[in-house]
């Protein structure tokens, strides 16, 4: 019998039109591109140890069934011919309690949400055996570093559903580019700083809701919180160029933006329209003075601190709202 290959791994995933009922994935729930998938099942054990005469242990009671699925992929929008079109990863963004809005021919943004979330069915199959968890969601983390492609790294918790041997699917994947960190415009508060690194941790809090009637003692899981952090690496400068100091003294709040092209033509626009200091640790980059710097990220008017914009070179991207949308992604939501 031989063993199972590590690289031969495939992520498919599918919104769910009941929260917390397994859908039905096929290869078109396939076309994620994942990076180093681990799939964790850690079932609670109940230690059975009541007084008796003897110290001998007794055998312990598997409880709460609880997974976790990681992953990483690369942050690709459509392709430049399919503008408006709902991104690789746009399923995985919708379950960490983004909405998806979609303009045909034009544009797709994704945008933080508090109400209307989404749960997601996620299998991993692992050259042959498939395990699935459902009810799920998660946390995203947006990650650049100079010269390689931007990145999101995925925490998903959920509850058991179903192990089984199982072929691996054979889907069509996306056409689209990764967006390299380079040639790129980044803003923070007006000025381009010299950056290596850059970290968006959206900070999702996600619980599992108990459910005495199911078979895995959970519903679904929730997220009830977000604390959203900006983090990145500036070279320090003078107080005339950028005066970090007086900024992680004042209360001021600015924006942080990021526009990147891929080779096909496909740009992606972050903004962070309310970000504000609240750390600053010194280091050094090659014999240059740096910062770590930590920032929090807050509100406009609500749910727009953070607007992932995908949309062609040829079109304007300084806009994130999504009020002129023609298509929005729907599905039944959580109860």
């Amino acid at each position: 019998m031989s063993g199972l290959l590590t690289r031969r791994v495939q992520v498919a995933a599918e919104i769910e039109n009941v929260s917390g009922t397994a859908m039905t994935l096929t290869a078109i729930d396939a076309k994620i591109l994942a990076y180093e998938p681990v799939f964790n099942f850690n079932p609670t054990q109940f230690k059975r140890d009541p007084y008796r005469k003897t110290l001998s242990r007794m055998n312990s009671e598997p409880g709460l069934q609880i997974c976790e699925l990681t992953f990483k992929c690369e942050v690709m929008g459509p392709a430049i011919a399919a503008q408006g079109e709902a991104c690789a990863y746009g399923n995985f963004m919708r379950a960490c309690a983004n909405s998806e809005a979609l303009v045909v021919n034009t544009s797709s943004t994704y945008a933080p949400q508090s109400s209307g979330m989404n749960t997601i069915t996620i299998a991993v199959y692992e050259d042959g055996l498939r395990k699935t968890l459902c009810g799920a969601m998660g946390n995203v983390k947006i990650t650049c570093n100079v010269g390689e492609p931007i990145m999101a790294e995925f925490t998903f918790m959920g509850k058991y559903s179903e192990h089984s041997d199982a072929s691996m699917l054979s889907p069509s994947y996306p056409a689209s580019k990764p967006l390299i960190f380079q040639n790129a415009t980044v803003t923070v508060f007006s000025d381009v700083l010299l950056i290596n690194t850059l970290e968006i941790d959206y900070q999702n809090e996600v619980i599992m809701q108990t459910d005495p009637t199911d078979p895995t003692g959970y519903k679904h899981a929730k997220i009830t919180a977000r604390n959203p952090q900006l983090t990145f690496d500036p070279e320090q400068e003078l107080v005339a160029t950028h005066d970090f100091l007086s900024k992680l003294l004042s209360t001021t709040e600015a924006a942080v933006s990021i526009i990147v092209s891929a080779t096909d033509g496909t740009q992606l626009t972050i903004s962070l329209p309310k970000v504000r200091y609240t750390g600053l640790s010194g280091g050094d980059r090659n014999g240059i003075r740096t910062y770590s710097a930590t920032c929090e990220i807050n509100m406009s008017s609500g749910d727009d601190e953070i607007t992932q914009a995908f949309a062609g070179t040829t079109t304007s991207t300084t806009t994130t709202s999504t009020t002129t949308t023609s298509t929005t992604s729907t599905s039944t939501t959580l109860a």
